[in-house]
């Protein structure tokens, strides 16, 4: 059998201390799996050959073969002339009438199957290093005496590693990126390829190389490769094994340089000697592409000045873990998402697995796009472990792929402020700002620590930077959680840094109230804020939930997420009755309130002011309350008890002693205002709404946000006096003035309020827009405010955009009638 005569080539190479049952097993298995792959592959290319080689002849027992094979295998940097030719020798044997462009492909396919399940056996790779660095030795001696110009001209010299892959998936941008720089009319002499281990640096280095010294002498960009890697470590399925680099220092370079360019004696020269041959011949008229892999683990400075002192027409191509300066850089992140399905899909059917879709998605998740983790984990399941169980080992962050990636970078970072950023941005679930992960690492106002902490960080390929936002990989993360699980005091150090954050947020957006809360600034901080809280809560930390749900509440009002808002309010409610903490639970019954009334659900917007009534007991709190009340009956139709429960408030003003009394009045009258439009007198309505702008002022807002200073009250109140008087205008017939006034408060809105706002505020324009016989816009507008208030379960708002809805069938693109037919009075 094939196998036999394979285990007796390659102990003879790798040494007798391999002959070991366990090995032998195994080594055995990974050769039949080998062989049925390229039967399963080869028989609908060449069903006869294959038929005539693996059952009708006894070619791939003979020892001569075996050994052919051994060396395809085994010697990925040697050329593979040799051995074909011993291999289609023997085949000629017993089937002379087979031509050889089919022996070559039969061959091809069958070394590709073998060296894919070869190359997973931890205790080839050794094998794999010893056999690169004797191809070395041999190369220098056979190439001791310079090429002559008929030998350089027929092909190129290059000593490029054989292709790890079938096909490079992916990258297909930033490979064309760096083959334009490596054009000679391009200017870049050399490009970095940087990024964390695994995430396809080597692999996008090596096909760019190979293009580079394709094609005819004319056509190819260069004449020779030369290819030196200073990689230390292998992953493999079943581990991570240690190997020679080859480059340690400036000579091993040039020795490297000298085997392939044809000059040996380098090796006897003294260093000296060596840099100004060196010189020579990469200035002269053979173009030279250097290829240095895993730079990042070289100490030598002297390479790094090399390199920036390139003679031309020479160009390099470098990969690193770290970001050099030598220059231009290129960063490598995981693979997108479809990409990751397709380089998973390849993977997986040259393993013959087959996953699920759910299995393929949460895969890319776990893994980020990296695609040595995703080869990593589908060997893994190759080898018998289940798909569960290398889906929870990559999300342990104790996995040999994240000790591979992250290790030693993260082990830099010991004892520095960089490692508290680091720390920091694991807290954060969603990409955070470096304002807010300076003061989460607990760095405070030291922006200088912060700023070098975090070029570090990117130096070493540890975090994502894009628009302006800081994250982790997925795979980082976890290595980072556990990195923390191991160290406690760096854990609780930093967690309490960015608690004490989360809070000083918090404490900006507590209460709802007409003071100023920046809901831009909420959008970006609400994730974070539900991270907080939850950890918070399910830590048992009850008083720092309760100190942070106020702004959670905020966020999910002002995104418009009200399934979750009333969720949460109940939640609170709960926490915040079994602590007395009587504030927070008069303000969630408000929330519900608010929300049911807008859905029309008046009982329960009425139970839960009735669950909250015996609460309020300052003026302020009591006037709060019955403004609430007041809004509910007018939304309810009850116009007489909305008037009555107005007059209650209006007799608490004399009692407001606290600053944010004119804000609160301004509510009153606003709230009154609103009855005096559903009534249809908008004499009054006007008034109300002209007093209440004197408090929410649209113009002093808008003065304030334009000099970047900080706004009085809200400006989402400020919008909403906007959109009434808007209402106001149509009413009256003043459909341009309405239109103006409503469009402004819809783009206000879209920056500074929120999600229910719009809502109303895209129904009004759309009926204004109706009535201006701009049908199209209308169709538009119609259309957003109708998906927002079916999200939110607005229901005033849906019946009104139904009735816009006939009115648009009924104008069916035609002139609009003179004046208005208005017919929403929402809000």
């Amino acid at each position: 059998m094939l196998a036999d005569v394979l285990v007796r080539a390659v102990e003879t190479a790798v040494g007798a201390h391999l002959r070991k049952r366990d090995f032998d097993r195994r080594l055995r298995a990974a050769t039949e799996r080998a062989v049925d792959r390229f039967r399963d592959r080869h028989l609908s290319v060449d069903r006869e050959l294959t038929l005539f080689l693996l059952d009708d002849a006894p070619v791939l027992d003979l020892p001569s073969v075996g050994e052919a094979l051994r060396q395809l295998v085994l010697y990925p940097a040697r050329s593979e002339d040799q051995a074909s030719q011993d291999f289609a020798q023997v085949l000629r044997r017993f089937a002379p009438a087979v031509n050889e462009e089919r022996v070559d492909r039969a061959l091809q396919e069958l070394v590709r199957c073998l060296r894919d399940e070869l190359q997973h056996l931890p205790e080839l790779q050794p094998s794999f290093a010893l056999m690169y660095q004797q191809q070395q030795l041999e190369v220098l001696r056979a190439t001791a005496r310079p090429a002559s110009p008929s030998q350089s001209d027929r092909s190129s010299r290059h000593n490029l590693p054989h292709r790890t892959y079938h096909r490079l998936v992916g990258r297909a941008t930033e490979l064309e990126l760096v083959l334009k720089r490596m054009r000679p009319e391009d200017r870049t002499w050399v490009v970095v390829i940087d990024g964390i281990g695994g995430v396809g640096k080597t692999s996008l280095a090596l096909e760019a190389a190979y293009q580079l010294i394709d094609g005819d002498p004319g056509q190819r960009q260069f004449d020779a490769a030369i290819w030196v890697s200073a990689k230390q470590t292998l992953l493999t399925a079943h581990g991570i094994n240690t190997r020679q680099p080859e480059l340690a220092v400036l000579r091993d370079l040039f020795t490297v340089m000298g085997s392939v360019l044809g000059r040996g004696e380098l090796i006897q020269m003294p260093f000296r000697e060596q840099r100004a041959v060196i010189g020579e011949l990469l200035s002269g008229d053979t173009r030279v592409l250097l290829v240095l892999d895993n730079l990042e683990t070289v100490d030598d400075d002297e390479i790094a000045a090399f390199l920036r002192d390139l003679p031309q027409p020479t160009k390099a191509i470098v990969t690193s873990r770290h970001r050099l300066d030598v220059a231009y850089s290129l960063r490598l992140s995981g693979l997108p998402v479809d990409e990751a399905a397709q380089l998973i899909a390849a993977q997986a059917d040259q393993r013959d697995l087959v996953l699920s879709q759910a299995e393929a998605s949460a895969l890319t998740r776990k893994t980020g796009g990296i695609p040595l983790a995703i080869v990593w984990s589908l060997s893994l399941m190759n080898l018998g472990h289940s798909v569960e169980s290398v889906l929870r080992r990559l999300g342990s962050g104790h996995s040999d792929i994240a000790a591979f990636c992250f290790r030693e970078s993260v082990r830099a970072l010991e004892g520095t402020e960089a490692l508290w950023v680091l720390a920091a941005i694991a807290m954060f679930e969603d990409p955070v700002d470096r304002t807010l992960l300076g003061r989460a690492a607990g760095l405070g106002e030291d922006v200088v620590a912060r700023d070098d902490g975090i070029q570090t960080l990117i130096q070493l390929s540890l975090i994502d930077l894009r628009a302006g936002m800081f994250t982790l990989l997925p795979l980082t993360r976890t290595y980072v959680e556990r990195l923390l699980d191991e160290q406690p005091d760096l854990r609780d150090r930093v967690r309490t840094a960015w608690l004490t954050t989360m809070l000083e947020v918090a404490a900006q957006y507590r209460l709802p109230d007409p003071s100023w809360r920046d809901l831009t600034r909420l959008r970006s901080l609400g994730p974070h804020l539900h991270v907080a809280y939850g950890w918070a809560r399910d830590s048992g930390q009850v008083h720092h939930a309760l100190a942070l749900a106020g702004a959670v509440l905020a966020d999910l009002d002002a995104v418009g997420r009200w399934d979750d808002l009333l969720a949460t309010c109940a939640e609170v409610e709960s926490y915040a009755s079994s602590t007395a903490a009587d504030d927070l639970v008069l303000h969630t019954g408000w929330y519900q309130n608010w929300i049911y009334a807008q859905r029309g659900e008046f009982d329960q917007a009425w139970l839960a002011l009735d669950r909250v009534s015996h609460l309020p007991t300052t003026p302020e709190e009591r006037l709060r309350h019955q403004v609430c009340c007041a809004q509910t009956c007018r939304r309810e139709g009850r116009h007489k008890e909305a008037a009555a429960h107005l007059d209650q408030a209006q007799a608490l003003v004399p009692d407001l002693t606290t600053p944010a009394a004119s804000g609160l009045v301004a509510h009153l009258t606003f709230e009154a205002g609103k009855l005096a439009r559903d009534l249809g007198d908008w004499d009054a309505a006007e008034r109300a709404f002209r007093e209440t702008s004197r408090v929410f002022d649209p113009e002093a807002v808008t003065r304030a946000l334009a000099d970047g200073e900080t706004p009085t009250y809200d400006p989402e109140w400020a919008v909403r006096v906007l959109g009434n008087l808007g209402v106001v205008e149509h009413r009256r017939d003043n459909l341009a003035s309405a239109s103006a006034l409503l469009q402004r408060a819809v783009d206000f809105t879209r920056e500074h309020g929120s999600a229910s706002n719009l809502a109303t505020l895209l129904i009004r324009l759309a009926d204004v827009q109706l009535d201006q016989g701009r049908v199209h816009e209308a169709a538009q507008t119609l259309g957003e405010a109708t998906r927002l208030a079916g999200r939110l379960g607005m229901r005033e708002e849906e019946r009104a955009g139904e009735r816009l809805t006939l009115k648009h069938r009924a104008l069916g693109g035609a002139a609009a009638p003179e004046g208005g037919s208005g017919s929403t009075s929402t809000g």
